[in-house]
């Protein structure tokens, strides 16, 4: 008889804590209910988050590293038409 009394008070033990912690904190804070049961689509959707970070960051590199190129490219075109500027004025003065 006294198990029995052990397990049901056990058992009420349990209910409140759950419903406490389930249902009346969330309640108070505003979030939704059940936050135990949340936790792996929480971490789930911020794992998403971290990849998306870190897609972004690839991007931005793949971006400042083509912007890079096209201001070499750039420079180079200035600098090859610099030379071929001064070989058409050294032609046209007849020095070689």
């Amino acid at each position: 008889m006294m198990l029995l009394r052990i397990l049901e008070l056990s058992f009420v033990a349990l209910w409140v804590v759950s419903f406490v912690t389930q249902i009346a904190i969330p309640l108070l804070r505003g979030i939704p209910f059940f936050p135990f049961f949340r936790t792996k689509t929480t971490l789930a959707r911020e794992m998403e988050r971290v990849r998306e970070d870190i897609d972004q960051e690839r991007l931005r590199g793949r971006i400042q590293a083509t912007k890079l190129e096209a201001e070499f490219l750039r420079w180079q075109n200035t600098l090859a038409a610099s030379e071929a500027k001064i070989e058409i004025q050294t032609e046209e003065k007849g020095e070689t």
